[in-house]
């Protein structure tokens, strides 16, 4: 099967499941051009309206093929919130695939970022999130996305 419709499958099979979680307040994801991110490539995620019925909890999702040799990827989560202050964290994704400690063709990591601490019953935000790995250039992670569930 081609790999640009293999991933196309995936991505959209993702997508249909987590349409069919009710908690979920915000999921999008980005698409990296040619299966690598820049280090000068800033991911931005814009939040239109939160309610806050509840706590709400962050998770980074990325998406990586074999071309990405590294068992770790180092991240900045940036959180701003309506006019507040601006939260940033230092979040490490371990994608070693636990079972049998290789990478899989394309393999989904998914990791809890720090928790959102909102202050109104409505807020728009933004999170923006880049690496910091030591290479410029990053193959094999083909897309970057967050999931904000209650």
């Amino acid at each position: 099967m081609n790999k640009s419709i293999r991933n196309i499958l995936t991505a959209g099979a993702l997508l249909l499941l987590s349409g069919c979680i009710n908690d979920t307040a915000f999921h999008a994801s980005h698409s990296l051009p040619g299966s690598k991110w820049d280090k000068r490539d800033t991911l931005s995620f814009q939040i239109d309206t939160l309610k806050l019925e509840q706590p709400l909890h962050l998770t980074t999702e990325v998406r990586t093929t074999k071309q990405y040799h590294y068992s770790f990827l180092s991240l900045i989560v940036e959180q701003r919130w309506g006019k507040g202050k601006t939260h940033r964290d230092t979040l490490v994704l371990d994608l070693k695939n636990k079972q049998d400690n290789k990478q899989t063709p394309i393999y989904l990591k998914s990791s809890d970022s720090p928790s959102i601490a909102l202050k109104s019953q409505e807020t728009k935000g933004e999170i923006r999130i880049w690496h910091f790995m030591k290479r410029e250039n990053l193959p094999g992670i083909t897309d970057v996305g967050v999931r904000i569930t209650r």
